[in-house]
């Protein structure tokens, strides 16, 4: 996205810093999408209002998925001068915050909350009790209204 709106400036001869110009829409273009995603979200109507289940998971959802870019960010940057031991640990945990949390995770609950599902089935869709999940520190994923998230153990 970054580079067509660099290019775009380029292309325009307009001033100053056409890579500059780019990052910063494309950042910009980011932000309207997170705004799109609230208006449609709360298009549900009563199920999406404040306090909800659905809406403490959508607003982890997205919490969590900014975390995960800003995770693979700083492994760019910060990565090769990094311990090499640590680099799969750092990339679970990118490919976690960034992906399995925001297309797999989340929207299970997501859609469970929304379905009005008992808190034990939602329970069940995070990665302590997932069986398709990997093991991950889910302290982060603690929503208030389903209670503490401890490790999933093998064989349950």
């Amino acid at each position: 996205m970054h580079r067509r709106f660099s290019q775009l400036h380029h292309a325009q001869g307009w001033a100053l810093d056409s890579e500059r110009f780019g990052h910063a829409a494309a950042i910009l273009t980011g932000d309207l999408c997170l705004s799109f995603s609230e208006e449609a979200f709360t298009d549900i109507g009563a199920q999406a209002a404040a306090g909800t289940r659905a809406r403490l998971i959508f607003n982890l959802m997205r919490a969590e998925v900014m975390a995960g870019q800003y995770l693979d960010i700083l492994e760019e940057v910060a990565g090769p001068v990094r311990d090499r031991a640590g680099a799969v640990t750092r990339a679970q945990s990118i490919i976690r915050f960034k992906s399995a949390k925001y297309s797999t995770e989340h929207p299970l609950a997501l859609g469970g909350a929304l379905a009005d599902a008992p808190d034990e089935l939602l329970r069940a869709t995070r990665p302590s009790r997932c069986r398709w999940a990997r093991h991950s520190n889910c302290a982060t994923t603690s929503w208030a209204s389903l209670g503490p998230c401890h490790h999933w153990q093998a064989g349950r």
